[in-house]
Protein backbone atom coordinates (compact mmCIF):
# COMPACT_ATOMS: atom_id res chain seq x y z
CA UNK A 1 0.00 0.00 0.00
CA UNK A 2 1.22 3.52 -0.70
CA UNK A 3 1.66 6.28 1.84
CA UNK A 4 -1.02 8.85 2.61
CA UNK A 5 -0.87 11.68 0.08
CA UNK A 6 -3.01 14.22 1.93
CA UNK A 7 -5.23 14.65 -1.14
CA UNK A 8 -8.95 14.77 -0.21
CA UNK A 9 -10.99 11.80 -1.49
CA UNK A 10 -13.02 13.87 -3.96
CA UNK A 11 -9.80 14.98 -5.71
CA UNK A 12 -8.08 11.60 -5.94
CA UNK A 13 -7.59 10.00 -9.33
CA UNK A 14 -7.25 6.42 -8.09
CA UNK A 15 -8.63 4.60 -5.08
CA UNK A 16 -6.70 2.18 -2.90
CA UNK A 17 -7.62 -0.87 -5.01
CA UNK A 18 -6.48 0.75 -8.26
CA UNK A 19 -3.21 1.81 -6.65
CA UNK A 20 -2.64 -1.69 -5.33
CA UNK A 21 -3.40 -3.21 -8.75
CA UNK A 22 -1.06 -0.76 -10.51
CA UNK A 23 1.74 -1.57 -8.08
CA UNK A 24 1.37 -5.30 -8.82
CA UNK A 25 0.93 -4.79 -12.59
CA UNK A 26 2.58 -1.42 -13.32
CA UNK A 27 2.07 -1.53 -17.10
CA UNK A 28 -1.69 -1.13 -16.56
CA UNK A 29 -1.50 2.42 -15.23
CA UNK A 30 1.55 3.82 -17.05
CA UNK A 31 -0.43 5.30 -19.97
CA UNK A 32 -3.02 6.82 -17.67
CA UNK A 33 -0.33 8.32 -15.46
CA UNK A 34 1.37 9.80 -18.52
CA UNK A 35 -1.93 11.36 -19.62
CA UNK A 36 -2.51 12.88 -16.18
CA UNK A 37 0.99 14.35 -16.11
CA UNK A 38 0.42 15.90 -19.54
CA UNK A 39 -2.99 17.28 -18.48
CA UNK A 40 -1.57 18.74 -15.25
CA UNK A 41 1.37 20.30 -17.05
CA UNK A 42 -0.92 21.96 -19.59
CA UNK A 43 -3.26 23.17 -16.83
CA UNK A 44 -0.29 24.66 -14.97
CA UNK A 45 0.92 26.44 -18.11
CA UNK A 46 -2.59 27.83 -18.71
CA UNK A 47 -2.71 29.04 -15.11
CA UNK A 48 0.66 30.78 -15.53
CA UNK A 49 -0.52 32.43 -18.74
CA UNK A 50 -3.76 33.63 -17.13
CA UNK A 51 -1.87 34.95 -14.10
CA UNK A 52 0.54 36.80 -16.38
CA UNK A 53 -2.30 38.40 -18.38
CA UNK A 54 -4.17 39.29 -15.18
CA UNK A 55 -1.06 40.87 -13.71
CA UNK A 56 -0.50 43.03 -16.78
CA UNK A 57 -4.15 44.14 -16.84
CA UNK A 58 -4.14 44.88 -13.11
CA UNK A 59 -0.89 46.84 -13.36
CA UNK A 60 -2.30 49.01 -16.14
CA UNK A 61 -5.51 49.62 -14.19
CA UNK A 62 -3.68 50.40 -10.95
CA UNK A 63 -1.37 52.81 -12.76
CA UNK A 64 -4.39 54.66 -14.20
CA UNK A 65 -6.09 54.77 -10.78
CA UNK A 66 -2.86 56.05 -9.19
CA UNK A 67 -2.64 58.85 -11.78
CA UNK A 68 -6.30 59.77 -11.27
CA UNK A 69 -5.94 59.89 -7.47
CA UNK A 70 -2.87 62.11 -7.69
CA UNK A 71 -4.69 64.44 -10.14
CA UNK A 72 -7.69 64.63 -7.80
CA UNK A 73 -5.41 65.35 -4.88
CA UNK A 74 -3.73 68.17 -6.78
CA UNK A 75 -7.09 69.79 -7.57
CA UNK A 76 -8.26 69.31 -3.98
CA UNK A 77 -5.07 70.98 -2.73
CA UNK A 78 -5.70 73.92 -5.08
CA UNK A 79 -9.31 74.25 -3.94
CA UNK A 80 -8.39 74.15 -0.24
CA UNK A 81 -5.20 76.25 -0.49
CA UNK A 82 -6.84 79.31 1.08
CA UNK A 83 -7.52 77.36 4.29
CA UNK A 84 -4.07 75.72 4.46
CA UNK A 85 -4.59 72.77 2.12
CA UNK A 86 -5.82 69.24 2.61
CA UNK A 87 -3.12 68.20 5.07
CA UNK A 88 -3.95 71.06 7.44
CA UNK A 89 -7.65 70.15 7.29
CA UNK A 90 -7.17 66.39 7.67
CA UNK A 91 -4.27 66.49 10.12
CA UNK A 92 -1.67 63.86 10.86
CA UNK A 93 -3.40 61.23 8.72
CA UNK A 94 -2.67 63.21 5.56
CA UNK A 95 -0.65 61.05 3.19
CA UNK A 96 0.18 61.65 -0.46
CA UNK A 97 2.51 58.68 -1.00
CA UNK A 98 1.04 56.10 -3.37
CA UNK A 99 3.59 53.41 -4.25
CA UNK A 100 3.98 52.55 -7.92
CA UNK A 101 4.40 48.77 -8.00
CA UNK A 102 4.77 48.71 -11.78
CA UNK A 103 8.08 50.57 -11.89
CA UNK A 104 10.18 48.84 -9.25
CA UNK A 105 9.98 45.25 -10.48
CA UNK A 106 7.72 44.03 -7.69
CA UNK A 107 4.77 42.95 -9.82
CA UNK A 108 3.70 39.42 -10.72
CA UNK A 109 4.61 39.80 -14.39
CA UNK A 110 8.23 40.50 -13.51
CA UNK A 111 8.27 37.44 -11.25
CA UNK A 112 6.87 35.26 -14.05
CA UNK A 113 9.33 36.47 -16.73
CA UNK A 114 11.98 33.78 -15.97
CA UNK A 115 9.36 31.11 -16.69
CA UNK A 116 9.14 32.17 -20.35
CA UNK A 117 12.12 29.95 -21.10
CA UNK A 118 10.19 26.89 -19.83
CA UNK A 119 9.56 24.52 -22.78
CA UNK A 120 6.01 24.90 -24.05
CA UNK A 121 5.30 27.95 -21.91
CA UNK A 122 2.33 29.98 -23.10
CA UNK A 123 3.32 33.28 -21.48
CA UNK A 124 2.71 36.24 -23.74
CA UNK A 125 5.96 37.67 -24.96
Amino acid sequence: MTTTTGVPWEFRIWGGGAKFGQSLLPWIGVGEIRDHIEINRYALLRLLNTTYKFSNASAAEMSAIRTMVLQNRLVLDLLTASSGGVCKMVGDTCCTFIPDGTSDGQDISTALNPMQSFPGCLLSR
